[in-house]
């Protein structure tokens, strides 16, 4: 449970006390006026947020300020902007919106955020459902949810809220791997926070905004998250918002929890569905071996694995544990996703067309 004294003992460096108008407009996504300032939250002046976010332009960062501190953690690791004034851009059906409304430093990773004070023990433990959302301002509201009618005696919230940085802002750049020319390319992957929660065995709730219902893009992100956290072993679940109605203010679980209060959430967090079964996409090694199924992989009377590769109008024939068999392979997947590959999944791609080579394969001379 939150305990105001963990959360006071690191302060913000940046803007003041929030204003009247701030407190009312985070009233309007069910955000209280006690849990506002438990979660730290600031306002800045629109020198304060440029400077605060490297930016000289003219544009406007005047806003409120959301501080990221990770659960047992004594300083805070970053801030985010929710700017009061951002650029207005037109879709292709001429509807205006708001554009870089949430805004932090240039050249950084992604974060999770969680709500100030957290317990770190509910990171680890199974028994707490996970609910993933985007934003840290829904994820206060959400976190608000998970202790609703619940009495301090029970010691657990009803799920431990996480926010994204965005639909998409679960992969990120983990490190460096070898491209089909050798070089050295970034490599993507789940963030490293999300390393740091326990996901095997674990209900994990997702709970994007009703437009995954509408933008194809959102909806791809549900269904890649759903996938990548179905490998780590949690049991994914959708929480499907109403459709958005044409003129409705009605976006988020933040603005669903103001208009139509607690029930009506907690019900759709009861009809939750299971992610949809097409949504646990194959893993890279899985995507590897489906790229050598014209591949003939054979073993010589000395017991090394070889294979019968096409190239061109021709075929080549390479050792498996050849550089030039891997590079290869690298290739065709490159030419097929638009990515490298990751070394393990190339290792384990082999590994199984080895197997496969010396226990279902002919014997053959080079």
């Amino acid at each position: 449970m939150t305990t105001p004294d963990s959360i006071y003992s690191v302060r913000p460096s940046w803007g003041g006390p929030l204003g009247e108008a701030d407190y009312a407009s985070l009233e309007r996504s069910w955000i209280p006026r006690g849990l506002a300032d438990q979660a730290m939250l600031r306002r800045v002046t629109s020198i304060d947020g440029a400077q605060m976010l490297g930016r000289c332009d003219r544009n406007s960062y005047e806003g409120i300020v959301f501080p990221f501190k990770w659960p047992g953690e004594d300083h805070i690791r970053e801030y985010w902007l929710r700017r009061d004034r951002p650029e207005i851009e037109y879709d292709t059906k001429g509807r205006p919106r708001e554009k870089n409304k949430y805004l932090g430093p240039p050249g950084r990773g992604s974060l999770l955020y969680v709500f100030p004070g957290t317990d770190p023990e509910l990171l680890g433990d199974i028994r707490v459902p996970i609910a993933i959302t985007e934003g840290a301002k829904k994820t206060i509201a959400l976190h608000r949810l998970s202790w609703h009618g619940l009495a301090d005696a029970i010691g657990l919230p009803r799920f431990l809220a996480v926010g994204l940085g965005g639909v998409w802002s679960f992969i990120g750049t983990i490190g460096k791997t070898p491209g089909p020319d050798g070089s050295q390319r970034p490599e993507k992957g789940l963030i490293a926070d999300l390393r740091r929660l326990t996901w095997d065995g674990r209900r994990v709730y997702i709970v994007f905004d009703s437009n995954v219902h509408t933008n194809s893009k959102v909806a791809a992100a549900r269904r890649r998250l759903s996938a990548e956290l179905t490998q780590l072993g949690a049991q994914v679940y959708w929480v499907n918002l109403p459709k958005p109605d044409e003129g409705s203010n009605i976006n988020g679980v933040d603005d669903l929890l103001a208009a139509s209060g607690p029930e009506t959430v907690l019900d759709l967090f009861q009809r939750s569905e299971p992610a949809a079964s097409n949504a646990v996409e194959p893993s890279q090694a899985q995507k590897l071996i489906r790229l050598c199924e014209e591949v003939e992989v054979f073993r010589t009377p000395e017991g090394e694995s070889y294979a019968h590769i096409p190239v061109g109008e021709h075929r080549e024939t390479w050792l498996l544990r050849s550089k030039g068999f891997s590079r290869w392979l690298g290739r065709q997947f490159h030419q097929s996703s638009g990515k490298p590959a990751r070394t393990q999944a190339l290792q384990e791609a082999i590994g199984v067309l080895e197997a496969k080579a010396q226990f279902e394969s002919p014997e053959m001379r080079v």
